[in-house]
C-alpha cells in the first residue's frame, strides 16, 4: 500500500479514497458504452484487484466473460493462462 499512496501523492491509505473515485470507469460512464468482448479473469482473494471489481464490470455493458480462480492476483493457478489462451483462440476464430 506504502507504494499506492505515493503513486498518488497521498501519506495514508484512506487518503487514496479520493484519487480513487476519481478513476472509476462506471463513475466516468465507460462501463455502459460498447465495447468488444471481454474475458475478465480474477482471483477469489486478489488484494490487487477485488473481486467485487469483477461484479461491477459484469453488471454494465456487454459482451463479457469471466472466471474467477482460487488464491490471489488473477488466480495465478496451472489453468489460469490456458483458461486466457483458449478464450482467445475461441473469439479470434
Amino acid at each position: 500500500m506504502i507504494a499506492r499512496c505515493r503513486l498518488f501523492g497521498v501519506e495514508k491509505f484512506e487518503d487514496l479514497f479520493k484519487p480513487w473515485s476519481q478513476l472509476s470507469l462506471k463513475d466516468q460512464g465507460w462501463l455502459d458504452k460498447p465495447s468488444c468482448p471481454m474475458l475478465i479473469v480474477n482471483g477469489k482473494e486478489d488484494l490487487q484487484t477485488p473481486i467485487a471489481d469483477l461484479y461491477i464490470l459484469l453488471e454494465y455493458g456487454a459482451p463479457k466473460s469471466a472466471r474467477v480462480f482460487p488464491g490471489g492476483h488473477m488466480g495465478q493457478t496451472p489453468q489460469t493462462f490456458p483458461t486466457i489462451v483458449n478464450w482467445l483462440k475461441n473469439e479470434l476464430s
